[in-house]
């Protein structure tokens, strides 16, 4: 019970757990110890830790929750068990447990370490710091028994944690309406700003040097809107009788020699292959019978040529 002197439990509702392989004994001594520390507006209610959501308790209705106090201390108090503590204490709620811990990462081992059992705590909700955490006066006789039961060698240094950590002041899952600022009061209590402060960033068009700008209608004459005479727009080829560039591409070359030579259209069968001869002709082609042309030539077929064999 020395734990328990700095912390005010008159009148609240406690819940003592407890784990297999403890004394009954032991477990009933301090109930009755704790029922003198809550008094008669207070009550204790004590639960098998590994029964306790079995229990059904209604949500936020402990006052304190106190674990795994009694020797042996081999209870592990993991994600299995953390949710359902956080869900039945009421909000700034306290959780008192005590867990043996190790030092190291151990493979295979039964117990975790100290750094594993702060940071588990924090993840399933529990406000906690390290100044929450303080080892516990274990006698080499109740030590080796636990080093027995949890199987730890003797050159790891066994030791036993209690963690004395709260519930946050709110209920989890908990919204609140966020207030609306007031634009009536300065958002800022920091210093004022001196009247004389340039505003760099409040730059307008007042503050332009308007003397010194040229108005944009006033760029272009009459004449800039004139439409011009195309024959202005021909290319000039060079002073003297005008004549066309060696690589001209304005079209004046082509307009002195007049109009440019159409080009020969390229005349082809349907199957490519007539002009080769008879050999590469069809049955039904219209060239058998005269000789090979060149690829491309107009072939000009006689009345007889198209007229059909009665």
């Amino acid at each position: 019970m020395s734990f328990l002197r700095n912390i005010n439990l008159n009148g609240k509702h406690v819940a003592l757990l407890w784990h297999s392989g403890v004394s009954l004994d032991d477990v009933r001594r301090f109930v009755e110890e704790l029922q003198t520390v809550v008094g008669a507006e207070g009550s204790v209610a004590v639960e098998n830790v590994e029964r306790l959501k079995a229990s059904n308790h209604p949500a936020s209705h402990f006052d304190a929750v106190i674990s795994g106090i009694f020797a042996p201390q081999i209870f592990v108090h993991d994600d299995s068990i953390l949710p359902e503590i956080i869900r039945i204490l009421k909000p700034n709620g306290l959780f008192l447990f005590q867990e043996a811990v190790l030092p190291l990462n151990t493979p295979d081992a039964a117990i975790k370490t100290e750094s594993w059992l702060k940071s588990h705590v924090k993840i399933n909700g529990f406000v906690a710091s390290d100044g929450d955490f303080t080892d516990v006066d274990v006698t080499p006789e109740a030590l080796l028994q636990l080093r027995m039961l949890l199987q730890i060698p003797e050159h790891l240094p066994l030791k036993v944690c209690q963690g004395s950590i709260r519930k946050p002041s709110y209920e989890i899952g908990s919204s609140s309406l966020l207030r609306k600022l007031n634009t009536a009061t300065p958002a800022s209590t920091g210093p004022a700003l001196k009247q004389d402060t340039p505003k760099v960033w409040a730059l307008s068009t007042s503050d332009l040097m308007d003397d010194d700008l040229m108005d944009q209608d006033e760029l272009l004459d009459e004449e800039d809107y004139a439409k011009p005479d195309p024959a202005s727009l021909k290319a000039n080829c060079g002073p003297g009788k005008k004549r066309a560039c060696k690589d001209c591409s304005c079209g004046f070359a082509e307009e002195l020699a007049g109009t440019a030579a159409a080009a020969p259209k390229t005349v082809t069968s349907s199957c490519g292959s007539c002009y080769l001869g008879d050999a590469f002709r069809c049955a039904s082609c219209p060239y058998l019978g005269m000789p090979a042309f060149k690829p491309g030539d107009k072939i000009t077929l006689s009345d007889r040529q198209l007229k059909a064999d009665v």
